[in-house]
């Protein structure tokens, strides 16, 4: 490569290749120039830290509308699922992108009943992580729906595993599908 481009290219082998700490802060500034939605990413939650409740979800809702990104909406869901209305955060998740409703599932806790209905929805989703992750969540937090959550999953497998069938059978105590 120095041959081709007739550089020196030790820095760069010792700073990104040889260097066992990864220049993290030099990454992300390079990301932050030159990427327009890490750049409205930023703006964003810059913004929430500073606006007032009823306009956060105006401006979350925008950045998830324009946002073409599956990994940073699966971000912004890690980073803010706690500071966005379960009104709001119900439509935003309606749409079945897979990794953001599986982020959701696996960060949010606990349950409350708003957000019941999209959490139930999430029992259909084509991951078997979010399944599993929302089926549990839901059996703990609404016991008297259990029979209704085996139900949907009783003809589910699961991942090669079957972790996620014992756990049915464990569950349910009538089920014995294996």
């Amino acid at each position: 490569m120095e041959a081709v481009s007739g550089q020196n290219l030790n820095s760069f082998k010792e700073e990104w290749l040889v260097n066992t700490d990864f220049p993290y802060e030099k990454a992300m500034a390079y990301l932050y120039e030159n990427s327009a939605s890490i750049q409205r990413y930023q703006a964003i939650a810059d913004a929430i830290g500073t606006t007032e409740t009823y306009y956060k979800d105006s401006i979350m809702t925008s950045f998830w509308n324009d946002s073409t990104s599956v990994h940073l909406k699966k971000q912004f869901i890690l980073d803010f699922h706690s500071k966005i209305s379960d009104t709001t955060l119900s439509e935003l998740l309606q749409a079945k992108e897979i990794m953001p409703r599986q982020y959701l599932a696996i960060s949010r806790d606990p349950i409350f009943k708003t957000l019941k209905p999209l959490f139930e929805s999430m029992l259909t989703d084509d991951s078997y992580v979010t399944k599993e992750t929302v089926f549990y969540k839901l059996w703990v937090e609404f016991p008297e729906e259990r029979s209704k959550y085996l139900n949907i999953l009783k003809d589910e497998i699961g991942l090669p595993s079957k972790k996620y069938t014992y756990a049915l059978v464990s569950f349910g105590n009538g089920y014995t599908k294996l």
